[in-house]
């Protein structure tokens, strides 16, 4: 008997053992097969291949896997696609238009219209001039036609954009606000001092 009959010739491809060791300790091998393919060799060459059938919670692990990485970013899409459909109804009529034009503008802008395929482009047009009341309920439709147009999307550079300008009028306006609160508290200051009741 062989005192070392396990030879890893390459860890990241397979395990190799000797045809008469795997023949005199065949559990062994089957147990290494769970975990990974093992080679059996036989003067030299490899002649077989053992493949364990993986365990329930294996399969179970890599198939939970492999639906998370195919549906993660559709979900994602999904996602974000909410948040502007809410934005759309909140807005007012107004705002709303503008995220609008922004995203045509997005379709029709040279330096990106090439991301968007003739077909897309076509049928995010005709959603786009939607009431944006079924604009809405468009852009989160779970069915294939929903799924097709978040693959490719213009509302969501558009959004960001939108986003940005609106957070920074909202903090100018706060600021403004701050600056005549602040004026006031220094005029009335002044004049309880101008009174002599100031404490």
């Amino acid at each position: 008997m062989d005192d070392d009959p396990l030879k890893i010739d390459d860890p990241r491809l397979l395990r190799t053992v000797r045809a008469g060791w795997a023949r005199q300790h065949f559990s062994q091998v089957l147990l290494w097969a769970q975990h990974g393919p093992v080679a059996i060799q036989r003067h030299g060459p490899i002649v077989a291949t053992v493949w364990g059938v993986p365990t329930k919670a294996v399969f179970e692990r890599e198939r939970q896997l492999a639906f998370l990485m195919h549906y993660q970013p559709a979900l994602q899409r999904l996602l974000y696609h909410y948040r502007i459909a809410m934005r759309l109804l909140l807005l007012n009529e107004e705002q709303a238009a503008q995220l609008v034009r922004a995203a045509r503008a997005e379709l029709t802008n040279p330096g990106t219209s090439f991301q968007y395929p003739r077909a897309q482009a076509v049928r995010w047009s005709g959603v786009l001039a939607l009431p944006r009341v079924k604009l809405a309920m468009a852009i989160v439709d779970e069915k294939d036609e929903g799924h097709t147009l978040r693959q490719r999307s213009p509302l969501l550079t558009a959004d960001s954009s939108t986003h940005f300008n609106e957070m920074q009028e909202f903090n100018y306006r706060r600021w403004q606000a701050e600056q005549r609160e602040q004026a006031q508290a220094r005029a009335q200051a002044q004049a309880r001092r101008n009174m002599g009741t100031d404490r």
